[in-house]
């Protein structure tokens, strides 16, 4: 666990890099997806996963990117087995309805239910439905999102500018404090 004053300081040093590595996500077109190489680590494009919206309709990350009032995507996973998820709801919810106006967009990938089964529609209904959740939830039962974290670690917080589609931070497990300051620094 970080003291205090090694966490300020890691947010310093974070904030600082982020703020040289951005973008500006105006001059990007949204009518097509960035074309790759895509990858799976910080500074790489995002590839245009497709997930599974509760209604059962499919969800391109394409159509997320599309809208021009979007700025950045916390891409979230949960699975109905991790504690660290179900505490994590809350939080995201106050986060997104504090900077959805500023072009926050959340986007939770459920991808096992509690008997460790790949998630369905349902189970992304039954997630947004219990945590009563205002922004998008969807089922990941191939686990897409698999390739860019230990899935032991979960949940995992992806930070993704959505002009460009670059991932700019990969953070797992629950970590409130930093995801917050996160969100502040690229917004």
């Amino acid at each position: 666990m970080l003291t205090r004053v090694s966490l300020v300081l890691t947010l310093v040093a974070t904030i600082g890099c982020l703020a040289e590595g951005a973008h500006d996500v105006d001059d990007v077109p949204r009518d097509a997806y960035p074309d790759g190489p895509f990858g799976s680590g910080e500074g790489d494009v995002l590839e245009n996963h497709v997930f599974t919206l509760p209604s059962g309709a499919a969800l391109a990350l394409q159509e997320v990117r599309a809208d021009a009032d979007a700025q950045l995507l916390l891409l979230v996973t949960a699975a109905e087995w991790c504690t660290a998820c179900l505490e994590e709801q809350p939080e995201l919810q106050r986060l997104y309805e504090r900077r959805a106006a500023d072009g926050l967009r959340v986007m939770v990938g459920v991808f096992e239910d509690a008997e460790f089964a790949p998630a369905t529609p349902a189970d992304a209904a039954r997630w947004q439905d219990h945590h009563a959740l205002s922004f998008t939830v969807v089922a990941d039962p191939d686990f897409a999102l698999r390739a860019y974290y230990d899935a032991a670690l979960s949940p995992m917080n992806m930070l993704v500018r959505l002009g460009p589609m670059t991932i700019e931070r990969i953070i797992t497990g629950r970590d409130p404090l930093l995801l917050e300051s996160l969100v502040e620094a690229l917004l």
